[in-house]
């Protein structure tokens, strides 16, 4: 059990060594001037440990954006609760520096694949758990524009044209993306998609 418990911490070290790695080099280069090399150069840790722990630096991205994107994602659910997207709201602000990175600049792309992903993933739920949706465009392209959506108003109020609080932001997302969501996935009777 001993051994266990060591391995576990060691690898939870390692991981948190390569994830304060990429968050210092973003913050310098950015995310498309970011490297595996320079990762583990900066984490001080092989190639061979890296790619133990991670695919490639995308995979890195993905998991320092996990609290963030998941509950973005779930804003699609009506019934979720505001209080995940305000706990993440105050954290985009709390890291504004790092976040305004991440969200808007080079990983933006990324991000947005990543988000439309897990929407795109509710949404389908949604619609296998409710066997009525009729989606009025295909799922993908819903996912894509909620997405943008979500981090295109992210972005502004980071930008500051604005201002409101990190609560208000969390009701404005939970509410908007919520229902364009049921809009989009509810086609009124005898339309169809098809060209």
């Amino acid at each position: 059990m001993k051994s266990s418990v060591k391995s576990d911490r060691r690898v939870d070290r390692t991981r948190q060594q390569l994830m304060s790695a990429f968050r210092e080099l973003l913050l310098e280069r950015g995310y498309a001037r970011l490297s595996v090399r320079g990762i583990i150069e900066r984490a001080n840790i092989g190639r061979s440990t890296f790619y133990e722990h991670f695919p490639n630096k995308e995979q890195l991205l993905y998991e320092s954006l996990a609290f963030v994107l998941s509950p973005l994602g779930d804003a699609v659910l009506a019934d979720q609760s505001e209080d995940r997207l305000r706990l993440v709201t105050a954290h985009i602000w709390d890291t504004r520096k790092l976040t305004g990175i991440i969200l808007l600049g080079s990983s933006r792309a990324v991000v947005l694949r990543f988000l439309a992903d897990l929407i795109e993933e509710r949404m389908l739920a949604l619609c296998a758990a409710t066997r009525t949706a009729q989606p009025v465009i295909p799922t993908p392209l819903i996912a894509a524009y909620l997405a943008e959506a979500q981090l295109s108003l992210i972005g502004a109020w980071l930008s500051g044209p604005a201002e409101c609080t990190p609560d208000a932001l969390a009701h404005a997302l939970a509410v908007g993306t919520s229902s364009a969501a049921k809009a989009l996935l509810s086609a009124p009777a005898g339309f169809s998609a098809a060209r």
